[in-house]
């Protein structure tokens, strides 16, 4: 079993690693736009939470193309939390990046 943080991380590594969604890509976005990603996740996990199991319906704030929203399913959202805690550390590690504090090779 493993913490949260770990869970994290391994997510952000497959973002990386799979998808491609490196720092390069990261700082094209607009800004605030994997914030929202991540809170759209967030409420996603939430609606799983309480029974609901539309996987059909995007959350309206999802900030990209529909077929990108891609949720998994689990009675607590473990996924969708998951993938909000990666997007908001990519959204933290693009806005360090901007401000010169975290170079993009450390």
């Amino acid at each position: 079993m493993s913490s949260a943080i770990e869970r994290i991380t391994v997510e952000r590594i497959r973002q990386v690693l799979e998808e491609g969604f490196t720092a390069d890509h990261d700082d094209l976005v607009d800004v605030g736009d994997l914030a929202e990603a991540a809170t759209a996740y967030t409420k996603y996990a939430i609606m799983q939470m309480g029974g609901w199991r539309d996987i059909d319906s995007v959350p309206l704030n999802w900030p990209w193309k529909d077929e990108d929203f891609k949720p998994g399913m689990d009675d607590e959202g473990i996924v969708c939390l998951t993938k909000a805690g990666a997007l908001i550390a990519a959204e933290l590690d693009r806005v360090l990046r901007k401000k010169g504090l975290v170079y993009p090779d450390e």
